[in-house]
C-alpha cells in the first residue's frame, strides 16, 4: 500500500516549529560568547565550524541522496527490512567507517602541527583541546549520517529538532564548562552537547539501527556502491563542498579577530542555508515518491517563495541583527551578513536543483558547469579578500551560488519535462 506523503507545506511547518525555540536559544548563547570571549577565540570556533561542515560534505560520497532515493519507495511499501538490508545498512556502514578513519587522520595531523596551532591560538591550550575538537567532529558526522534515514521515514520534525537541538546543547555545555573550568574546556562542552543529541537520534532510530548487520557490507559491495554514487558525490562536492572550502580559505587568509566577525555574520545568515538544506530533504522525498506534475509545480512555488522572501528580509535587517547577536564590537560586520543573505537566495535555488538532478535522474548531465562555478567562487573569495579584506569574503559564495543556479536551470527543466 502506497504511503501518503506529507505536503511540502506540512513538512515546512514541522521544521519551523521544531527549530524555532531551540534556534533562538542557540543564538542567545552565541550572543553571550560574542560579548564574553576574545575575538581570536571566537574566530577559532568559527574555523572549527567550517571544518565540521567541510567533513560532512567530503564524507557524503553521494550516499545521502541514495538512501532517500532508494529507501523511500521501499519504506512506503512497508518493506523496511529490505530497505535496511539493501540501502540503509550498507550506506551507513560505509560512511561510519570512512568518518572514523578520516577524523583519526585529522587528529594525528593536529598533533604533528601542534606547535604551529598553539602559536596561532595562544589563548587556548590546543594540546588539551584537540581530542575534544575531533571527537566533536566525529559525532557531528555520525549524527548527520542518520539524517537521510529520518527523511526516508518522513520524520522531518524529529530530525530538525535533534539537529537544531544539537547546536543549542553544544553551546549550553560549552557555556557551563567555560564558567566552571575556563576557556580551555569550551570544546569539551561542544563534544558533550552533540553526544547527547546523537544518542537521542540513535534511540529514535533503534528499530532501524538494530537491523544493520556488518555482514551486509563487503569490500566489493562497498566499491560497487561508491562507483554508482560517484556522479552524485561530485555534484554534492561542487555544490556544497566548495561552499565549505571557501570558509576554510577565509579562515586561513583572515586573522582570527576578523574571522570572528565573519563567524558572527554567517551564524545570523546561516539559518537561511540550514533552512534550504532541511527543506530540500522533504522535497527530495516527495521527488523520490513519484508524485504528479501538479505537485512538483506546487512544491517548487512554495520552496522558491520561502527561499526568496526570507533572505531578502534578513538582508534588510542585517545591521540590526548583527548588533543584536554580536553587540557593538561586531556592528561593522553587517555588510557580510547582507551579502550572505542575498547569496543564500541562490543557494536555496541551487539546493532545489541538486535534489531534482540526483533524485529524478541526471547522471548524464554535464559536471563541467558545476566545476566552473565552484572554482570561480573560490577564486573570487581569494581575490576579494586581498582587495577589500573581510567584507570581500562572502562575495565568493555569492558568485558560486549565482553560477550554480544559472548553470543548473536548463538541466532541471529538461529532467522535469521528461517526467
Amino acid at each position: 500500500m502506497q504511503a501518503k506523503h506529507k505536503s511540502l507545506l506540512h513538512a515546512a511547518i514541522e521544521i519551523v516549529i521544531s527549530r524555532a525555540a531551540v534556534a533562538v536559544v542557540s543564538l542567545l548563547f552565541l550572543a553571550y560568547f560574542a560579548r564574553e570571549l576574545p575575538k581570536p577565540v571566537l574566530g577559532l570556533i568559527g574555523v572549527h565550524a567550517a571544518i565540521v561542515m567541510l567533513t560532512k560534505v567530503l564524507l557524503d560520497f553521494g550516499l545521502h541522496f541514495q538512501v532517500i532515493r532508494e529507501a523511500t519507495p521501499l519504506i512506503d511499501q512497508g518493506l523496511s527490512e529490505e530497505a535496511v538490508e539493501k540501502v540503509i545498512g550498507p550506506a551507513t556502514l560505509i560512511r561510519l567507517s570512512a568518518t572514523i578513519g578520516f577524523v583519526a587522520l585529522l587528529l594525528v595531523l593536529g598533533y604533528l602541527f601542534l606547535d604551529e596551532l598553539q602559536a596561532a591560538a595562544p589563548e587556548i591550550n590546543v594540546k588539551m583541546a584537540l581530542p575534544f575538537v575531533f571527537t566533536h567532529v566525529l559525532l557531528k558526522n555520525f549524527q548527520y549520517i542518520l539524517t537521510p534515514v529520518f527523511f526516508a521515514r518522513q520524520q522531518y520534525w524529529l530530525d530538525s529538532l535533534l539537529d537544531s537541538g544539537s547546536a543549542t546543547s553544544e553551546k549550553l555545555f560549552a557555556f557551563l564548562l567555560y564558567l566552571a573550568l575556563g576557556v580551555d574546556y569550551l570544546f569539551a562542552g561542544l563534544m558533550i552537547g552533540v553526544l547527547i543529541t546523537f544518542l537521542l537520534a540513535c534511540w529514535s532510530l533503534r528499530s532501524i539501527l538494530m537491523r544493520i548487520s556488518l555482514q551486509a557490507l563487503s569490500p566489493a559491495g562497498a566499491i560497487k556502491r561508491l562507483r554508482a554514487c560517484f556522479p552524485d558525490y561530485q555534484r554534492v562536492l561542487y555544490r556544497r563542498g566548495f561552499r565549505q572550502l571557501d570558509r576554510v580559505v577565509i579562515a586561513v587568509m583572515l586573522p582570527l579577530a576578523q574571522m570572528a566577525s565573519y563567524h558572527i555574520a554567517r551564524q545570523g545568515a546561516q539559518v537561511l542555508s540550514q533552512l534550504a538544506r532541511i527543506l530540500a530533504g522533504p522535497l527530495s522525498v516527495r521527488l523520490a515518491a513519484g508524485l504528479d506534475a501538479v505537485s512538483y509545480r506546487r512544491d517548487r512555488r512554495l520552496y522558491y517563495s520561502i527561499m526568496i522572501v526570507l533572505p531578502l528580509l534578513t538582508a534588510c535587517l542585517s545591521p540590526w541583527l548583527v548588533r543584536l547577536i554580536g553587540g557593538d564590537a561586531y556592528a561593522d560586520a553587517w555588510p557580510i551578513m547582507a551579502i550572505l543573505a542575498i547569496a543564500f537566495i541562490f543557494n536555496g535555488l541551487a539546493e532545489y536543483q541538486l535534489s531534482v538532478i540526483v533524485v529524478k535522474g541526471g547522471a548524464d548531465a554535464p559536471l563541467i558547469w558545476e566545476r566552473m562555478a565552484g572554482i570561480a567562487g573560490l577564486a573570487t573569495t581569494v581575490i576579494m579578500i586581498y582587495w577589500i579584506g573581510q567584507t570581500g569574503a562572502p562575495l565568493g559564495q555569492l558568485v558560486n551560488f549565482v553560477l550554480l543556479y544559472l548553470f543548473g536551470r536548463s538541466v532541471v527543466r529538461r529532467i522535469l519535462a521528461a517526467q
